[in-house]
């Protein structure tokens, strides 16, 4: 059974999460924006993407998902 100071350490916890404002994030986390493969909007979440990989004698289609952006 949790004593009284633990009830309210985590009342006081949820209370002040709850109050913080949400942190807004840049859409792009590129040292150097202006060279960003996605202009600027790298960090954009839910993206399909495509690329093509050329060599030589031969080509390659690769299709890609992401779900959260990436860090």
């Amino acid at each position: 059974m949790p004593n009284m100071k633990s009830i309210v350490d985590a009342h006081n916890k949820k209370i002040m999460k709850a109050q913080m404002p949400a942190r807004e994030t840049n859409p792009c986390n590129c040292r150097n924006e202006n060279d960003c493969p996605l202009d600027g909007k790298c960090r954009t979440a839910n993206v399909v993407y495509q690329a093509t990989v050329k060599s030589n004698d031969r080509e390659e289609t690769y299709v890609g998902l992401m779900k959260t952006p990436s860090n």
